[in-house]
């Protein structure tokens, strides 16, 4: 079989065991494209490095183009399709199209003003041989988006390995820490409700936030009486997160949406008890590893973190189940395996047979 272009870039905030750049190393037998831009990109002041960061994104592509030309029938396979695949249904020909849709494709669809870019990649994703969906429930929406069961669910994946429970009783770390991660699509509203209500109702616990200056900057004017009890962090390693979830007694994430979540399958893997915002695709990814908080309900999370604080023997027992959880659905070696199926079915049809493959795929 020919090898697939596995085509990407690492978002700056995303360290080497996470997204793209894990893909990278358990899909080294494919042929792998990463146009990450250089370093000085994302040394750049903010606004300069946004102009920037997303002219280079626009003409990555072209980095290629030169595979569209080979005689020989190739699959190219854009992981971040809807920052990099606004060509393809133009370059195509004879070869096969893979695209991994990461936002929720609703938003997708909503015209944005001035954004250009928006109908050349629904028009590229029309001419795609297969989507993959992060979550199965994303599912239905593509599909009737494209007409058709071209649509496969395969999840994100995360590293195991590195993101492992600690070699010491969570429970006794002491004061007990509640981690919240990152920034798309999180509820900060919520979260600083929720803050303010465990906070004032429990002595000793402290939240730790991992998140950008625009959200420090409403959580310290929110929370401005209470900030000694709350550590915000910002750019850290790799090194650093895991230790934050080694001494962090649960995660917190309030959701606006998602379709998938680095920080769930991290908390996952860790072993990390979870509290989320009741989404489809987190319970599909957490399943009963999770405790579930109706959107936008303060009071709700805030009750659900106090009960688990108080429960030693339940943080243990979701301790568990997630590191299961992790290690047997989304280590990143099983998630490799599963696109390289998919290629394969892809590359085994013939030509004449393309326009039936939706069938075999959601089968």
């Amino acid at each position: 079989m020919t090898p697939a272009v596995f085509f990407g870039f690492a978002f700056r905030h995303l360290g080497l065991h996470s997204s793209f750049l894990a893909m990278k190393r358990v899909l080294s037998d494919q042929i792998v494209v990463d146009v990450t831009p250089p370093e000085l990109v994302f040394r750049l002041p903010n606004r300069l490095h946004t102009a920037v960061y997303w002219r280079w994104l626009y003409y990555c592509e072209y980095a290629i183009r030169r595979f569209y030309w080979r005689s020989e029938r190739t699959l190219v396979h854009h992981f971040h399709s809807e920052n990099t695949m606004l060509r393809d249904d133009r370059w195509k020909r004879h070869h096969l199209l893979v695209a991994t849709v990461h936002q929720p494709f609703e938003e997708l669809l909503r015209p944005v003003p001035g954004h250009p870019s928006r109908p050349k990649f629904l028009n590229a994703l029309r001419a795609c041989d297969a989507v993959i969906a992060l979550s199965e429930c994303e599912r239905p929406v593509i599909d009737q988006f494209l007409g058709d069961r071209r649509t496969v669910a395969i999840p994100q994946g995360v590293d195991c390995a590195f993101f492992r429970p600690p070699t010491f009783p969570r429970a006794h770390v002491e004061p007990p820490r509640v981690l919240t991660v990152g920034n798309w699509l999180r509820d900060y509203d919520t979260w600083c409700e929720t803050a303010k209500i465990v906070l004032d109702r429990h002595p000793t616990v402290r939240f730790a936030v991992v998140a950008n200056a625009e959200n420090h900057r409403l959580i310290r004017t929110r929370l401005a009486e209470r900030l000694s009890r709350i550590e915000l962090h910002h750019g850290i390693s790799d090194d650093e997160l895991v230790n934050l979830y080694w001494n962090s007694r649960m995660v917190f994430l309030p959701l606006r949406h998602a379709v998938m979540n680095n920080a769930v399958l991290e908390s996952l893997a860790t072993g990390t008890p979870l509290v989320a915002t009741d989404i489809p695709s987190v319970r599909e990814y957490a399943g009963p590893a999770g405790i579930y908080v109706p959107r936008n309900d303060a009071e709700s999370a805030a009750e659900s973190i106090l009960a688990l604080l108080g429960e030693t023997e339940e943080l243990e027992t979701r301790s568990a189940q997630a590191r299961e959880r992790a290690v047997s659905r989304y280590d990143w070696p099983i998630i490799a395996d599963l696109h390289r199926q998919l290629y394969r079915r892809l590359y085994g049809e013939s030509s004449d047979s393309l326009s039936q493959r939706g069938a075999a795929i959601g089968a």
